[in-house]
């Protein structure tokens, strides 16, 4: 008996080794802390450290733009793989020209970084990666406000350098060699452009330099009491809705003048901020090693998630599905990736026979744990796919049923509430107060998600509340990656806001020439 055990759990780990990746080998660990999940594939003491170090800097935002501790307030899980090959493999870019990313999609915000040695001193780190990602990540969810381009990226390339002494000592500002190249022989790029416009239409040595002088910016101007106080009135006048060139000429003088000072900053130097007390944060990490099905799953969630050959990967999960047949995660991973290529399929009957195996599988979830939320998550979209995307009403009806259990099963998570509300704006006209009410806690729990943000946008400009509307995508016409995005939307609900107007008008005058009859 004990030979057979042996030998299945042989069988079990060569076949789940042949599933794995090209470079897969170690089994994974994950690390639990106050406010991160991370997992990585590299020693545990290197895992720890990249925990602790993390949640350092948590507290030094929190210090520095006086933020609060948020109870229940949702973990960023973050993947920290082994080089920056493997991170451009799995985003299919140049090889090696990647070293992390961070996402925010419906199901939840990730970042994704690396543990290897940097090649040399002008070559950023995973850590500088993953403080970078974070900045953007701590902002969006925490600080109120919308920030151009060059601020938002400013901000999260000045603290990405912050480093932190055995005592918990911390400087701020370090030197960004990584833009090293950029500040002194890239193509030239004045800061009014900067200023003044996103990175739209510049090419990848105009994308460093920008990236670079508005580093070098934000140094200058968060160096002393000052520059702080001038970032602050732009801030201001910014959000008031003074226009960019506007609100910096009128705070940082003429641009020429500007110019000058930053370019003898380059050669004179800058100095960091460094602090002798040590940073407060709560040091307790858990390490969980992962088995080999777990380790295998967590792979191929990542590829998911990046849509990094989702058939290859779909087809990975229901192999490993076939050996580990009553385990939940795997079996939740995989309805996910079902409806994921139910909604590629190309013709209604491949989406049909997609969309029965995820509501399969899910039920499959459901039995073997009935509180799973994403199983019922799953089931729920699934049904909303009947017919080729036109569900029945009681297919709608039964899909809110999904969305509802979910959120009794896990009354933190934000997407159920999200779909919830969905299901009406989308199948079933205006929907009532308590989806709307929803979708706004579903926001407040994690702003950082696109899709909700734009959703409680146009749920606000369908009740006429077209300023609290449009403040929620402002903040998008000025992010780095969704500038376009941002202002077509702004031009949506302008036109919205006169098309209501212009009824409201003709309502009035029609009510007037009644009464005067």
């Amino acid at each position: 008996m004990k030979s057979r055990v042996i030998k299945a759990l042989a069988i079990v780990s060569v076949f789940t080794a042949a599933l794995a990746p090209a470079g897969a080998q170690a089994e994974w660990l994950r690390a639990d802390t106050k406010h991160f999940i991370l997992y990585s594939d590299g020693r545990e003491a290197e895992l720890t450290k990249f925990a602790v170090e993390a949640e350092k800097f948590d507290s030094l935002l929190r210090s520095w733009f006086k933020v609060g501790e948020h109870e229940d307030a949702i973990r960023l899980p973050v993947f920290i793989m082994k080089d920056s090959e493997t991170v451009s493999k799995l985003r299919g870019v140049e090889k090696g020209a990647l070293g992390g990313f961070y996402q925010a999609l419906p199901e939840g915000a990730y970042a994704l970084s690396n543990r290897a040695k940097p090649v040399s001193k002008f070559s950023g780190t995973g850590q500088q990666i993953l403080f970078h990602e974070y900045t953007h990540h701590f902002f969006t969810r925490y600080v109120s406000g919308s920030y151009p381009t060059w601020l938002f990226e400013g901000f999260a390339e000045y603290f990405s350098t912050t480093t932190f002494d055995k005592d918990d000592s911390y400087t701020v500002g370090n030197i960004a060699n990584s833009r090293a190249y950029g500040l002194t022989a890239g193509q030239n790029l004045p800061i009014e452009r900067i200023l003044t416009d996103g990175l739209t239409g510049l090419n990848r040595q105009q994308t460093d330099v920008y990236y670079g002088r508005s580093w070098l910016l934000t140094h200058h101007l968060m160096s002393d009491a000052a520059g702080r106080a001038q970032l602050s009135e732009y801030v201001k006048a910014f959000n008031s809705g003074t226009p960019p060139r506007e609100a910096a000429e009128s705070t940082f003088g003429p641009f020429e003048k500007l110019d000058q000072d930053l370019v003898a900053l380059t050669r004179k130097g800058m100095v960091a901020f460094s602090s002798k007390e040590p940073i407060g944060y709560d040091p307790t990490v858990r390490i969980t090693p992962l088995d080999t099905v777990d380790s295998e799953l967590l792979e191929l969630h990542i590829n998911r998630i990046v849509q990094f050959q989702p058939d290859e990967t779909l087809s990975k999960l229901r192999a490993l599905a076939a050996i580990a047949p009553d385990r939940v995660g795997v079996l939740a991973e995989l309805a996910r990736a079902e409806l994921e290529t139910a909604r590629k399929a190309g013709s209604a009957e491949a989406t049909a026979i997609a969309v029965a195996a995820a509501e399969g599988t899910a039920d499959k979830v459901l039995a073997l744990d009935p509180d799973n939320v994403s199983a019922a998550m799953t089931k729920g979209l699934a049904i909303l796919e009947h017919d080729d995307g036109n569900p029945s009403d009681e297919d709608v009806a039964a899909a809110r049923k999904m969305f509802v259990k979910a959120n009794n099963a896990d009354p933190e998570e934000p997407r159920p509430l999200y779909e919830y509300f969905r299901s009406y704006a989308q199948y079933s006209g205006r929907p009532p107060d308590i989806a709307i009410q929803g979708l706004e806690a579903a926001f407040t729990k994690a702003p950082e998600i696109v899709d909700y943000r734009v959703a409680l946008a146009f749920a606000y400009a369908n009740l006429g509340r077209f300023d609290e509307a449009m403040s929620l995508v402002r903040y998008l016409a000025y992010h780095p990656h969704m500038a376009e995005h941002g202002k077509r939307l702004i031009e949506q609900l302008e036109k919205m806001r006169e098309q209501r107007e212009e009824f409201e008008k003709r309502l009035a005058d029609a009510e007037e020439e009644e009464s005067e009859d």
